[in-house]
């Protein structure tokens, strides 16, 4: 850098850093060079901040430097005629003044003390530090300086010495060696024997009675001072945990003075010390696989394994366990609709193997019709039982709207995709629910009614017999209709004694319209099971209003289209005018009938128009265009709807129905009955036969009704995803603007929201335990890191443990007794799976069943939630979608063969833009990871990591996300304004490699073009002209204007 420098950031560089001009003034600023050397060769430079050259040399040439801060390198020269170095104590508390330094510059602590054991004769050695995880070797001395290794341990923390022979004085030191190969070394402490023993002598400098080093590691408080930030409490007498026992006597103890339960066996410290006095530091006191909590609530003896005699450990002897209250609080019993109880039967502690989630939010949950409030998943590893109950309290509010005796409580299966209704025991004075259980997956509540009549069982029958049929009629009610209305209500009866007729289970739907550039509005009355109430409704319609002669039928029809049919039903429109139609909708890029009838098309609608003679070519393209009929509005309904009627059961020969185990009912093109399993008919055309998708079929019975349900792999009559793709728009070239991919498999780093929600909770417990700590510095910070670090390094990581740039809007005030988050971090992994198994994770979008790259997300959200403007000089933008952009434009280029034809740019551009092409670099995975990263980080500065996680996915938040996007990118107007980001000059018909900037943001689609020039074996790198440009701005700002559309119509 040359000239007049102004630093407000921090500057990195694997080499060297020259910084050369007049004047250089800095804040906030860290100069970071890994291997290199730093050069300040400014006549007038200010440094408030570090300058880090580990592996080189800083040299200052200039007339006058001052630094407010920190030098550290392997060598400094500083050649100034005037030159002032001041303490700066933000720094020195950024750097720290603990243990040693690991070769990647985190600041790594070992702190070690004990205490005497008198019915052992023994030292309880104990230690804490950076990492709980690695080998540590603990070592005595007699004299201080000849130390001899006693015992290595693994991922322990403490080491009981037995005291060989007479010594008035003995010397102990731990040194660990992590799982990196890192080596720390921790204070030596020393022990001195007493007429009663030993006692130590660690270093108390304030004299409150804590050691030095257990207040630098364990209490957090001011080792120089008894009295901490002036309390009028000796430190010693505090009690950080308020669990009744104070510092001085958790550090006798040996307990955790942030946690009310050390070892988390259920009981508080206090509890194990003065009641029951079990070791508050072992999770089960006797070792006999029961914990001490499980112990002193079924009546067994903590400190005897075989409390009875009888030859079986107490951790072997059969209990009855009703999980404690805590288990369910994961679950919202007002949300439920109810609250969970669950009691068992068997060995062990099932409070330890039983976790209690809402699977609201789980695609792998069927959406089950007659289904009353939330499911709940009962989440376990490995597990056998006797005998198990779960008991349902009915919530008040569902009490008031259904009889309890129709409730059941169902099962659902996952692994073998089986709904199973169970015997369910009423205790209506108590409002409750109970079964026994079997296993546990799924457990839920449904309407018993309803499940038999939408699964259509009923006595005598096992096979479906009837047709499924949802009609909607979309009504012109201005004031020429009074004798239409009038017709319709009389016919009703008639028409629904002859759908039964014709064994059709029939659904009414009714949509009135008027003339809404009047002022008038169309209104959707929703549903009708019961032919009755559908009269009702009818006759109480009121001819009135409209405007000229034509009115707004395109409207009602599109009104009548997003209406929520049933899956398995053949879907009908029976419109209803003596007039013609006006274009205006109140739907968003809705302005035309034929759209509605594409639309209709495509959702498998037919549309049957009841007019005038004079009206009959004014729709012929609607019934036409959709497969329905034109009936006279002058005869009897009953006479003239007969033709509907007829053409709907020839429709239905051509299907027929099935239960499949998951509880629901699907129709198909094929009769699996009698068709053999080669048949290739495919219902839903992916691709897949219904006959290979289908299993076997079997009897089921309950209560007394005997039905027949099918197993299956995929559902035959639904592409195997939440919801089947469909082309929403086509330019005028007939080429799609874009689809919704969702057809992609299930890979084995998936996992569903509910899944990855539960890990967080699970990270942000481990990292509050990690650090002593419920909002450590930013665990939201720790968690992003960690979920994005297999796939996106980032070098600052190396910067001395530095935890964020210092242009963050959350740079890091980690205190210095805490670990750096790379410490935490790298210690997650030692744990096991269980973490780690989230990195380079994708998860199922609840809305759309797509895949979305979580790893993706968890970078764009640190970009977005982390740092206001830039990174390094680098629009916040480019840190997600503006970065992904950049890589499509070259795709697209390079795709076009870099031609400056509009519209085959537009052909590359409808290929690639959010699809899963293998073309393309920006798949739908990243295109929603992105757009979710921006919505999530606005949540992440008011609520924690997983209360946004959950709200956005699991309460349905996501279901606005493109709307929410353009909400925070409206100044954009949705366009990127790609050629502005760049900089300029640089897309100007050039066929040179411009000069790179490191870190730039041209270097990401340079080598994105590097790498599609290698893949096509070629030699010519070319950069996209203004025009790949424009396109893909357009494109962009339409597909999101599209999506943003959908959601506000679904919504």
């Amino acid at each position: 850098m040359s000239g007049n420098i102004s630093l407000n950031c921090c500057v990195g560089s694997s080499s060297n850093i020259i910084l050369d001009g007049n004047t250089l003034n800095s804040n906030n600023t860290v100069l970071y060079s890994e291997n290199g050397d730093i050069t300040i060769n400014n006549n007038n430079a200010t440094v408030n901040g570090l300058i880090y050259a580990p592996h080189g040399k800083v040299t200052v040439k200039g007339k006058n430097f001052q630094v407010n801060g920190t030098i550290i390198a392997k060598e400094v020269k500083i050649d100034s005629g005037n030159v002032n170095i001041n303490r700066n104590d933000s720094v020195a508390k950024f750097i720290g003044n603990t243990s040693e330094t690991s070769d990647s510059g985190e600041k790594l602590t070992l702190y070690a003390f004990g205490e005497y054991i008198k019915g052992s004769n023994a030292i309880n050695v104990r230690w804490v530090g950076s990492s709980d995880f690695g080998k540590f070797k603990v070592t005595v001395s007699t004299d201080g300086e000849t130390f001899k290794t006693m015992a290595t341990l693994e991922n322990k923390n403490s080491y009981l010495y037995h005291i060989d022979g007479d010594h008035d004085k003995l010397y102990f030191k731990v040194t660990q060696t992590t799982n990196k190969g890192e080596i720390i070394q921790s204070n030596q402490f020393e022990m001195d024997k007493t007429k009663d023993g030993y006692q130590p002598i660690l270093p108390d400098t304030d004299g409150d009675g804590l050691p030095d080093a257990f207040e630098e590691s364990q209490t957090f408080t001011d080792s120089h001072n008894k009295y901490t930030n002036g309390s009028k409490i000796p430190d010693g007498d505090r009690d950080e945990d308020d669990d009744g026992l104070t510092n001085l006597e958790e550090y006798k103890l040996g307990t955790n003075p942030y946690l009310k339960d050390t070892d988390f066996d259920g009981l508080s410290d206090k509890e194990e010390v003065q009641i029951y006095k079990t070791n508050p530091t072992k999770y089960d006191t006797d070792g006999d696989g029961l914990n001490d909590y499980m112990e002193v609530k079924n009546g067994f003896n903590p400190f005897k394994s075989d409390t009875d005699g009888n030859g079986i450990t107490d951790g072997e002897e059969t209990l009855t366990t009703k999980l404690d209250s805590n288990k369910y609080d994961a679950v919202d019993g007002s949300k439920l609709g109810y609250m969970p109880s669950i009691t068992i039967r068997g060995k062990g502690d099932y409070n330890s193997k039983l976790s209690i989630v809402d699977a609201s939010a789980d695609p792998l949950f069927p959406e089950l019709s007659y289904m009353v409030g939330r499911p709940i998943e009962i989440q376990h590893g490995s597990l056998s039982f006797d005998h198990a109950n779960v008991e349902f309290k009915v919530d008040k509010n569902i009490l008031n709207k259904y009889d309890i005796n129709d409730l059941c409580i169902g099962c659902y299966d996952k692994d073998t995709k089986k709904f199973e209704p169970l015997e369910t025991k009423i205790d209506k004075k108590n409002g409750t629910l109970s079964v026994e259980a079997k296993h546990f997956s799924y457990y839920f509540i449904f309407d018993k009614s309803k499940w038999l009549k939408d699964n259509y069982i009923s006595d005598g029958t096992t096979d479906i017999q009837k047709s499924v049929c949802d009609i909607v009629f979309v009504i012109d009610t201005t004031g020429s209709m009074g004798d239409e209305i009038e017709n319709l209500k009389n016919s009703t009866d008639k028409l629904a004694d002859e759908i039964e007729s014709k064994n059709i289970d029939v659904r009414f739907g009714l949509v009135e319209y008027r003339d809404i550039t009047c002022g008038e509005t169309t209104v959707n009355h929703g549903w009708f099971t019961k032919v009755d109430n559908f009269k009702k409704k009818v006759g109480s319609l009121v001819a009135d209003g409209g405007g000229d002669a034509d009115e707004s039928a395109v409207d009602g029809l599109e009104t009548a289209r997003r209406m929520d049919y049933r899956d398995d039903a053949i879907k009908s429109i029976i419109l209803i005018t003596d007039a013609g139609y006006k274009s205006q909708t109140h739907f968003e890029g809705i302005d035309s009938m034929q759209q509605v009838v594409d639309n209709l098309r495509v959702d498998n609608i037919s549309a049957f128009c009841v007019t005038s003679s004079y009206c009959k070519d004014t729709y012929k393209l609607v019934y036409d265009g959709t497969s329905g009929i034109y009936c006279d509005i002058n005869s009897d309904f009953s006479e003239s709807l007969l033709p509907v009627i007829t053409k709907l059961a020839q429709e239905s020969q051509f299907y027929t129905w099935i239960r499949l185990s998951y509880g629901t009912v699907v129709k198909l093109k094929v009769n699996p009955n009698t068709a053999s399993k080669d048949d290739p008919t495919d219902t839903d055309g992916d691709g897949i036969p219904d006959m290979k998708e289908l299993g076997e079929s079997c009897i089921e019975d309950f209560n007394g009704y005997h039905y027949k349900v099918w197993s299956f792999s995929s559902n035959p009559a639904k592409a195997d995803d939440v919801r089947n793709g469909k082309v929403r728009n086509v330019d005028s070239s007939g080429y799609v603007i874009y689809t919704n991919d969702r057809g992609r498999t299930i890979s084995d780093n998936v996992y569903s929201t509910h899944e990855i929600l539960q890990g967080i909770r699970q990270l942000e417990s481990y990292i509050s335990r990690y650090t002593g700590y419920a909002d450590c510095a930013d665990t939201k910070v720790i968690i992003m890191y960690y979920l994005q670090e297999s796939k996106y390094n980032n070098i600052f990581w190396k910067v001395l443990g530095i935890d964020s740039l210092p242009n963050s809007k959350r740079v890091s005030w980690f205190p210095l007794h805490i670990p750096s988050p790379k410490a935490i971090l790298e210690d997650l992994d030692y744990t096991g799976d269980y973490f780690k198994k989230y990195k380079l994770a994708n998860i199922i979008d609840p809305k759309t069943g797509h895949e979305i790259d979580f790893t993706h997300m968890m970078a764009s959200c640190d970009a977005h939630y982390n740092y206001e403007d830039n990174i390094m000089g680098i629009p916040i933008e480019l840190a997600s979608w503006g970065g992904d952009l950049e890589t499509l434009l070259a795709d697209v280029a390079v795709d076009c063969d870099y031609s400056t034809d509009a519209s085959e740019i537009q052909k590359s551009v409808n290929l690639l833009l959010a699809t899963d092409s293998e073309k393309s670099s920006f798949s739908q995975s990243d295109m929603l990871a992105d757009v979710d990263a921006i919505n999530l980080s606005q949540k992440f500065q008011s609520e924690s990591f997983s209360d946004a996680f959950k709200q956005y996915y699991e309460d349905g938040q996501e279901y606005n996300r493109f709307t929410s996007f353009v909400s925070k990118y409206s100044s954009f107007s949705l366009s990127m304004k790609l050629d502005k980001i760049f900089l300029p000059g640089y897309f100007d018909n050039t066929t040179n490699v411009p000069p790179l900037i490191e870190f730039s943001n041209e270097k990401l689609i340079y080598d994105q073009l590097k790498w599609l020039a290698a893949k096509n074996k070629s030699d010519t790198i070319r950069w996209p002209r203004k025009i790949h440009i424009g396109v893909l701005e357009r494109s962009f700002a339409i597909y999101v204007a599209i999506n943003s559309a959908e959601e506000r119509t679904y919504s």
